[in-house]
Order: structure tokens, then sequence, then C-alpha cells
């Protein structure tokens, strides 16, 4: 669980570190226990290198790995600056961490256990079903071939889903029944990204306790939390190389799909065709409209495509939910819902409603945030949350 401890243990202060495929993020969260909203007191994001190429998963792990251990040095000074100027007996005492796609995965599996006979549900047989999800999910993800290359750690396990004989039940230790069906997630993150993270920890804060997330698990978890109305979703996240696809059903995340092309992807090809700065194609995604140049509106559409596919992968399987909730890095908001609600006009003949998380709901979610939605979310998790699910055996 993510309690920590201080002198006074209603206040406790995190680090955080979002990973993202184009960027990482690092804050300074305070976790006030009487106050419903955590504060940020200290936030920066940096950019990975810009490239004129599309790297393998090696070659963009090891420029995250660059853009961290950068943001970490400047982090040792104007982040400690910043905390003991804010609150000199402040101590960190945690490292909370997020990563998103493509290197992250948060994957779903559903597994059942039958007998004839009645059987008494335990603490054995649960983690036997959860052992099993775990290897089908760890298959999944290895099958695919570039993935397949990275040696994946499992950092988080979340049982979402319970039910007997098919009815649900929320503690199911003791009981009895012929079928036990279970729900799991988990999330898998690269061991070379994570132990860059640990090398950060080492040379900044040996004695805190480190923990990782899939960031995807942890938007689930969030938007849960803050939109108790909404019980099916569609959670999409663009960052710089990956958009990732969240299906939520009746509170449950089942399935996920991600493309390798984001923001900084759209960027890097229309600067290279039209031998112009990215700075200049950057602005002009910004402020993204039907004026923008000829070649840059063809990469648009080039990631649509991509869009479309992904969107159309899913209704072969299920409907597409109603609510379609989009994290992305400020500025880019609002481009990227235009291109989402056009990529959703392709693909489906459903109307669907596309919430985007920027400054007024990032308001509601944290203070202090600077608009920077990654780094509110995890704040809020660290706050708040703590994990979506919990069982314990008496």
């Amino acid at each position: 669980m993510l309690f920590f401890g201080s002198k006074d243990e209603s206040v406790s202060y995190g680090l955080l570190i979002d990973v993202s495929s184009g960027s990482i993020g690092i804050g300074i969260v305070e976790s006030n226990k009487s106050k419903d909203l955590p504060k940020l007191i200290y936030a920066d994001r940096t950019n990975l290198r810009v490239i004129d190429k599309v790297e393998d998963l090696g070659g963009q792990l090891r420029r995250a790995r660059e853009a961290l251990l950068a943001s970490a040095l400047t982090f040792s000074h104007e982040g400690i600056s910043e905390l003991k100027s804010y609150n000199p007996k402040a101590r960190i005492t945690k490292i909370f961490v997020t990563c998103s796609s493509p290197w992250a995965h948060t994957v779903a599996r559903s597994v059942q256990y039958t007998d004839d006979e009645p059987f008494k549900v335990t603490k054995n047989v649960i983690d036997d079903l959860i052992q099993t999800a775990e290897k089908e999910i760890l298959l999944h993800v290895t099958a695919q071939t570039e993935l397949g290359k990275q040696n994946f750690e499992v950092v988080e396990n979340a049982t979402v889903d319970i039910s007997i004989n098919d009815y649900i039940v929320t503690n199911p230790f003791g009981l009895s029944g012929k079928q036990l069906s279970l729900s799991h997630i988990a999330g898998l993150i690269p061991k070379d990204l994570l132990s860059s993270v640990e090398e950060v920890q080492e040379k900044l804060f040996k004695d805190t306790e480190l923990r990782a997330h899939t960031y995807m698990l942890v938007m689930y978890c969030v938007m849960r939390d803050i939109f108790p109305t909404i019980h099916s979703s569609c959670i999409v996240d663009v960052t710089g190389e990956a958009t990732e696809f969240g299906i939520v059903e009746q509170n449950l995340l089942i399935d996920n799909v991600f493309i390798q092309h984001g923001t900084s992807s759209v960027i890097r090809n229309a600067a290279k065709k039209l031998k112009t700065p990215e700075v200049d194609i950057r602005n002009q995604l910004i402020s993204y409209n039907e004026t923008v140049n000829p070649v840059l509106k063809d990469e648009i559409k080039e990631y649509q495509k991509q869009l479309v596919s992904a969107i159309t992968q899913i209704l072969q399987n299920r409907t597409l939910p109603n609510d379609i909730i989009v994290t992305s890095h400020s500025p880019f908001t609002q481009t990227c819902k235009q291109i989402i609600e056009d990529a959703l006009s392709q693909a489906s003949s459903e109307k669907h409603k596309v919430i985007t998380i920027e400054k007024n709901l990032i308001e509601q979610i944290s203070e202090g945030t600077e608009h920077d939605a990654y780094l509110a979310i995890s704040a809020r998790f660290f706050h708040k949350l703590h994990g979506c699910a919990d069982m314990q055996e008496e």
C-alpha cells in the first residue's frame, strides 16, 4: 500500500516519475490526509532526445533512460531546493513511478476453476488462479515479436472481479461453489527501464520505497474515482510515440490495444518530408486546423488511419463505450481530441462523447499541477487510492 512514514503521519511526501514515450515528468506531491486533494509542489517535464528516424523498442528505451537521468539531475538541484523552501522538515519517503505504452503493458485476463463437487474458496485456490492468469498475460506480451525481445517484470497485480457460480462476490474466502471465475489485471514494465529508475533512487533517495505502475492501470483507478457515474468507457492515452486504448465495461478494465504512433511520430514524419525544423511543425500541430501544411495534414490522416484500425479491432470483439476519456500532453489536448473525434466518426456509426483531461478537470484532481495531466493523475492515486483492489483472508 502507498502510505508513508514521517514525523507528522497525516502528511507525507513522494517523488512522482512519469515515463512517457515522448517525455519524462518528475514532481513532488504532498499528501495531507485531512485534505480532499493532493498538492504538487514541484513539477518538471523533459522531452526525449529528438531523432529523425523510427527506432525499435530498445532504441526508444535508451532515449527514455537518457531523459530520465537528465530529469533526475535537474531535480537534484531545483526540485530538492523547492521542497526545502516549501517545508524544511519535509522528507520524501516514497518514489512512485508510472509508465506508458509502448513499453508498459496493462493486460487483463479472465480464468476459472470448476469441479463436479462444491469446494471451499481459500487463499491458495485464489493464488493458483492468479498465477494462471499471469502466465497467460506474460505469454500474450512475449508472443509479440518486438515486445518479446524485452525482459519484462510484473509490477502490478489487481484482481478486479470474482464470481462464484456466476454470482459476483466481494470477499470469496470461506464461500463454496462448483465454479470460481476471476478477472485479473497485470502491469508489466521492461526490467531495463526499472533499473534506470532504481539508479535514480540510489543517487537521490536511497532509503525510500519504490513502487511502479503502468499508467493505464493508474488512469483506470483514478477515472473510477472521479467519474463515479461512468461505468463503461474507453480510455485513450496519446503520448509521443504511442496511443493506447483501454476498454472499461461495468467498471472492469477488460481489454487493451495500442499502436506505436503518437504526436511525436506525426511531427517527426512531417518535418523530415518538409525538411523543416520540428519546432515549426510542432507549433502547427498545436494550432491544428484546415489551413495547416498539406504534408502535415497527410501525416495526421495517416495517424487517423491507424486509430481507425485500432478502433475497428476493438469493435470486432465488443461494443465501443459511448464515453471516450482522453489524456495527452499539453498543449496537444485539443488537437488530439479533434483527431480522435474524426477517427471515431470514420470507424463507428455510434455517437461518442470525448472527455479530455485538461485545466478545469485537472484542478479537480490535484492542486498545483501546472496543467500536467499525468502528474495530476499520479498525485491523485498516491493521495487517495493506493490501488484498485485488495482482498484479505479472514
